[in-house]
């Protein structure tokens, strides 16, 4: 830069912001924005803001260091997003399980509830026919139940409950109905006093002998 001084009388000329030292903010902006890569984006909106400061002093020519201000910013807005984003599928990822959870235990309620209503359909049933059970739940519609749907389950898939039927003599755990086997290894059983619960089992597992109409 030409050092010499203007001449007498003339105002000095403006030193360009290029020639002028960086802004302590600029240089700050630059350090914290690598800063954020080491510390999972949490200096990465002090960059930016250091950014911008730095950056609006550059532009009207109090200081340079344009260039390292705008390296703060582009660092600490690509740790933000980053960071945003890592964020988002964290939560995605603890809220679907959670989300499915509470899809399937309402799917069992569902399944209890339906159920206790096979297991009062065949109580009429059983005061009907000489204290017997039908001898398959189509047999309860339509003058126990109101249709096919009413034996059919949505839990763990859709499909008709299995029936084992019932005897006056059968103990009180003796299991009556319940959903269909499937992969998730759990099902819905309802028991001859009439309890119901999520029993752990697994696909294609034979009914014991006693349990088999």
């Amino acid at each position: 830069m030409d050092s010499t001084p203007p001449p007498y009388g003339q105002p000095p000329q403006p030193v360009p912001a290029a020639d002028k030292p960086a802004s302590g903010v600029a240089i700050a902006s630059l350090v914290l924005g690598i800063a954020s890569f080491f510390t999972c984006g949490l200096t990465a909106i002090p960059a930016v803001i250091c950014g911008h400061i730095g950056l609006s002093k550059a532009g009207r020519g109090e200081s340079g260091g344009s260039g390292l201000a705008i390296a703060g910013l582009v660092m600490g807005y690509l740790m933000s997003v980053i960071f945003l984003i890592s964020g988002v599928a964290i939560m995605a990822g603890i809220a679907l399980p959670v989300f499915g959870e509470v899809q399937e235990r309402g799917k069992q309620t569902q399944a209890m509830a339906q159920l206790k209503s096979i297991r009062g359909a065949c109580q009429l049933y059983a005061k009907d026919h000489d204290n017997k059970y039908p001898g398959k739940l189509e047999d309860l519609v339509p003058d126990y139940l109101p249709d096919q749907a009413a034996i059919t389950s949505k839990y763990p898939e859709p499909g008709p409950f299995e029936y084992y039927g019932a005897a006056p003599s059968d103990p009180p755990e003796k299991i009556v109905a319940a959903t269909a086997h499937s992969t998730r290894k759990r099902r819905v059983v309802l028991h001859y006093d009439g309890s119901a619960e999520v029993e752990r089992t697994k696909r294609d597992v034979e009914p014991p002998e006693s349990q088999k109409p």
